[in-house]
């Protein structure tokens, strides 16, 4: 429905490192107020709410997505963020593709370009840690093939924000 078409627009308008999570809304209006009940209910089946949040106005309720609870690809945010990386270092490898073998001048080239996608995706708040390496066998060699391993830890989104007060008289 047209609720769809403006959540994917939110999606889109938004940086890949933040989450659709309590962001507004402002052209939606409820049509009927959900029990607490039934509310946790769906969240808990992985629907996407919009719903009357403090100071915001109407605004989504979670940032997820459909994966299970234990996944790490449960939060919407993660996903964009694997995916833009993903996009990233597939454009800097690309002009290795087509040539001649990776020399060792030529590897340290492709390495090159792969910590400097690395490097900005961390320094513009993406990226919390990353490691990469490149590994080419002499079967690889003969078939052109190059296969570079990556590990990286995605940013983490902000759930929850807990206040503790303290009075004294």
């Amino acid at each position: 429905g047209p609720i769809d078409g403006l959540y994917a627009g939110l999606i889109s308008a938004l940086d890949q490192k933040s989450s659709t999570t309590f962001k507004p809304m402002s052209s939606v209006r409820a049509r009927w107020s959900l029990r607490k009940s039934v509310h946790d209910e769906l969240i808990q089946s992985k629907i996407v709410l919009m719903d009357n949040v403090p100071i915001k106005g109407y605004a989504v309720v979670d940032g997820m997505t459909v994966a299970s609870d234990v996944s790490d690809f449960r939060r919407l945010s993660t996903v964009r963020i694997l995916h833009l990386v993903s996009q990233r270092i597939r454009a800097a490898t690309i002009p290795f593709i087509g040539e001649a073998s990776l020399t060792a001048a030529k590897k340290l080239a492709l390495t090159t370009a792969i910590e400097a996608v690395y490097a900005k995706l961390a320094e513009r708040g993406y990226l919390s840690d990353y490691r990469f390496a490149i590994e080419i066998s002499k079967y690889d060699q003969v078939v052109g093939q190059v296969w570079v391993y990556h590990t990286f830890i995605p940013a983490l989104e902000t759930r929850r924000i807990t206040h503790t007060y303290q009075f004294t008289i």
